[in-house]
C-alpha cells in the first residue's frame, strides 16, 4: 500500500492530507506553495483537528487559483483556536532532549523548550525528526512553526505539539533580542527600503496616539456587534488585543527622524488600564480612541531603541521609520 501525505491550506485553516494508492505518487508532482483542487476528498475529526484522504476515487489537480495562507496565531490566544495553526516566536530556553517510549512500545526523541512571542508564551513538543532539528536551536533564536496542535499540558495550560509534517524555519532573529552596537544604524545613513536598528532619544510626541482593537488570533482589525468585537476574518468573537499607534520624534545627534509606532503594547510608553479602554470602545461601539498627546508624556526625554523599515515620507519628510519593535531605555 503506497501512502503520501502533505499540509495544505486556505483561509480558514491548515489540514493534513494523506494521498492513498495511485495518488501517492502524485506528491512528487507538487512544491510548496503550489495551488490545488482536490475532489472527492474524505474528511475526518480527531480532538479539534481535521484529518483529509484522498484514494481511488478522489482527485487531486494543480490550479491556478492563489490561496491565501492562514495568519499567524498569537500564543496568548491557543484557547479559542481549533486544528492544526502557524506560530512564530523566540526560543525562551535551551531545548530539552529526551526519549520517550510510546504507547507501542517505540523509543523516540522528543524535544521540549519554551517559545515566546509579544503577547505570551507557549511550551512547544517536537517529536522524532523534528526533535533532532532542535538540537541546533539555542535561546533567542526566532521561529515560524507550521503545522502544531494544541493540546493540554500536564500543568493544566495549553501547549504545542508537532505532527510528522510540522514544518520548523528560523526567520529574521534581529527583532528579538537587543541589537549590538553595531547593528544600530545613525539616522544621517538612513535610507528607503533600509530594515536595521535606530536609536535615538524622544523629543516630542507628533500629532495624538490613538488605541486600536485588533484580533488575538490573526491580528486582523475588528468590528463591534451586539457589543462584542467581532473578526470577519477568523468569522468569531473575540476578546481584542489593544495596540497603541502613533509617532514620535527622535534625535540620534546625527540628525532627525520621525518613529511611526503600529500595533505596540500601549504599557510600554504610558501606565494605561487597556481594560478600562476596551470597555470604553465597545460601549461606543468604536474600534480605535484617540489619546491625548499628553499620555505619552513620560516617554519625552527618555532613550530609545526600534528595529523597523526606513521609508519615504510625504512632503517636506523625505524619510520616516516604521517601527515594529520598541525597547525603551530607563524607567518611565
Amino acid at each position: 500500500m503506497n501512502i503520501s501525505s502533505l499540509l495544505v491550506a486556505d483561509e480558514t485553516g491548515i489540514a493534513s492530507l494523506t494521498l492513498w494508492d495511485d495518488k501517492a505518487g502524485l506528491v512528487n508532482q507538487l512544491a510548496e506553495g503550489d495551488s490545488v483542487r482536490v475532489n472527492g476528498v474524505s474528511v475526518r475529526e480527531r480532538f479539534g483537528e481535521l484529518r483529509l484522504s484522498l484514494g481511488r476515487s478522489g482527485e487531486l489537480q494543480k490550479s491556478d487559483v492563489k490561496m491565501v495562507v492562514p495568519s499567524v496565531t498569537k500564543l496568548n490566544a491557543l484557547e479559542s483556536v481549533k486544528g492544526l495553526l502557524i506560530v512564530e516566536g523566540a526560543v525562551a530556553e535551551e531545548p530539552l532532549i529526551r526519549q520517550v517510549v510510546t504507547e507501542r512500545g517505540e523509543n523516540v526523541d522528543v524535544a521540549s523548550f519554551a517559545l515566546r512571542d509579544d503577547v505570551g508564551s507557549a511550551r512547544v513538543t517536537l517529536w522524532r525528526d523534528q526533535a533532532n532539528a532542535a538540537k541546533k536551536l539555542r535561546p533567542g533564536a526566532r521561529l515560524r512553526l507550521t503545522g502544531l496542535r494544541v493540546r493540554p499540558g500536564l500543568n493544566g495550560q495549553l501547549e504545542l505539539s508537532s505532527i510528522p509534517l510540522t514544518k520548523i524555519e528560523t526567520v529574521d532573529k534581529a527583532a528579538s533580542d537587543r541589537p549590538a552596537w553595531e547593528d544600530i544604524r545613525q539616522v544621517i545613513a538612513l535610507e528607503a527600503g533600509l530594515t536595521t536598528w535606530v536609536k535615538g532619544l524622544v523629543l516630542d510626541v507628533i500629532d495624538n496616539p490613538k488605541l486600536a482593537a485588533s484580533c488575538e488570533t490573526c491580528g486582523e482589525g475588528l468590528t463591534v456587534s451586539d457589543g462584542n468585537f467581532f473578526c470577519d476574518h477568523c468569522k468569531s468573537n473575540k476578546t481584542g488585543n489593544i495596540t497603541l499607534h502613533g509617532r514620535l520624534r527622535i534625535d540620534d545627534g546625527t540628525g532627525v527622524a520621525d518613529v511611526i509606532l503600529v500595533d505596540q503594547n500601549p504599557r510600554q510608553f504610558t501606565p494605561i488600564d487597556t481594560l478600562e479602554f476596551r470597555e470604553r470602545m465597545l460601549k461606543q461601539s468604536e474600534t480605535t480612541l484617540e489619546l491625548e498627546r499628553e499620555s505619552l508624556s513620560s516617554i519625552v526625554g527618555k532613550e530609545i531603541e526600534a528595529y523597523g523599515s526606513a521609508e519615504s515620507g510625504s512632503g517636506q519628510e523625505k524619510l520616516i521609520f516604521k517601527a515594529k519593535r520598541i525597547i525603551t531605555l530607563g524607567k518611565l
